[in-house]
């Protein structure tokens, strides 16, 4: 499929916000019974970060959904094991070997005792490590996607993009109502897979003032930022941090915005290609990274500001884990998993 350079910078942005989520939640977390200005830096942070998700999983329908090879079960089942099952099996049973020597020193460091139980449920729970979840959310959608391009061809584009507005209204108002298992928690997404397909395809007929809608975007995301603010700031609803959520209203709009606006530029380069390229690498591998400083800060005692700590701290995880992908881990675990799925493959 052609490279869309907009859409491989957005990507690379995208994933970079995954990790300002991952550096600023503790501040967020570390001060919410105790409102102060850290909280209020790291609300911001994470509230203007909070598009990254909905965004990875409209990309990801935007291209998976628009190929039309992807119709055939067996073939395309066939790559999603090569590129999803393998490396989050690999993954998940690496994070917990590593949270099995880790997360005690951690927990005693905070005051606790650890109990190692928790390592058995948390993949009871589908949660390896904090952000295998979506691994496993991807999978689900993978496992749909034959299913949605039959559909999409029989009833339409018309059709499939206004369908794409109910599932994504309906997620919304279910995510704001109950909790699904995680096994079937990634129906929860579909709205945002297939919304992402629709917005593409309508991009290449009509145009969006990119000014005006990466407005809204930032606009929209300040809306999470002021209404977290004052919710703890004056202890309402438990201090809740609902509007974080991946379906909350405004992080929705703020994620559509955001798209449409990347949609409608132009980025004449491929500067972002290898960096889209290792995305899901870095993805993978930044919370290894993140925790050599969340470990230092607790063991050193040492006390920073949120506001230089959370960029500085998330552009040198972001690079170091970029590193790491291109030089080390896209090598190997491409190797390693071909090996395994050769030995294991029907002839």
């Amino acid at each position: 499929m052609e490279r869309n350079n907009e859409l491989d910078f957005l990507r690379s942005f995208a994933c970079f916000l995954v990790i300002v989520i991952h550096v600023s939640a503790d501040f967020v977390v570390d001060n919410i019974n105790n409102y102060n200005f850290q909280f209020t830096i790291g609300n911001f942070f994470d509230s203007i970060s909070r598009i990254s998700v909905p965004i990875f999983v409209m990309l990801s329908g935007a291209f998976i959904l628009g190929n039309g090879h992807n119709s055939d079960y067996f073939r395309f089942y066939k790559k999603t094991f090569n590129k999803i099952v393998i490396p989050g099996i690999i993954w998940s049973i690496f994070y917990t070997i590593f949270n099995y020597f880790y997360l005690p020193k951690l927990t005693a460091l905070r005051g606790g005792e650890f109990q190692y139980i928790i390592l058995l449920k948390n993949w009871f729970y589908g949660i390896p490590h904090y952000h295998l979840w979506y691994i496993f959310s991807t999978l689900g959608l993978y496992i749909v996607t034959p299913v949605l391009i039959k559909l999409k061809d029989d009833i339409g584009e018309n059709n499939f993009f206004k369908l794409s507005v109910v599932i994504l209204l309906l997620d919304l108002v279910i995510a704001a109502n109950s909790t699904l298992y995680w096994i079937i928690e990634f129906t929860n997404y579909l709205g945002y897979f297939t919304l992402g397909y629709t917005l593409k395809q309508y991009s290449e007929k009509y145009r969006f003032n990119p000014k005006f809608t990466g407005l809204f975007t930032f606009l929209s995301a300040l809306t999470i930022f002021f209404i977290t603010e004052y919710l703890v700031k004056y202890n309402l609803l438990n201090k809740t941090l609902y509007f974080y959520n991946y379906l909350s209203p405004f992080v929705a709009l703020s994620a559509i915005f955001c798209f449409l606006t990347f949609l409608n530029i132009r980025i004449k380069r491929e500067t972002f290609r290898n960096l889209s390229n290792n995305s899901f690498n870095i993805y993978l591998i930044h919370p290894l990274v993140l925790s050599i400083f969340q470990y230092s800060l607790l063991y050193y005692k040492l006390s920073v500001n949120a506001l230089w700590y959370i960029p500085v701290v998330s552009i040198i995880v972001f690079i170091f884990s970029y590193f790491i992908s291109d030089n080390v881990i896209r090598f190997t675990s491409s190797n390693f998993a071909i090996s395994i799925y050769r030995k294991i493959s029907f002839k």
